[in-house]
């Protein structure tokens, strides 16, 4: 068996539709959705807790 060093035993053929390719895009979008989606949720939590400070008891119809 006599295997030449210029090439390499597996190659590899590397393109931009391959599953490497993807996985080092996905990830930072996913990161930056994450935060986009978290920050959403904290200003709509905000605005909802500023319009409800009028007492409606929507929240807590049970009080003993």
């Amino acid at each position: 068996m006599f295997i030449p060093l210029d090439v390499p035993p597996d190659p590899v053929p590397v393109s931009p539709t391959d599953d490497g390719g993807a996985g080092f895009l996905i990830i930072p979008v996913v990161l930056v959705l994450l935060v986009l989606v978290i920050s959403i949720a904290l200003l709509v939590r905000a605005r909802r807790s500023r319009r409800e400070r009028p007492p409606h008891h929507q929240q807590q119809p049970h009080q003993d």
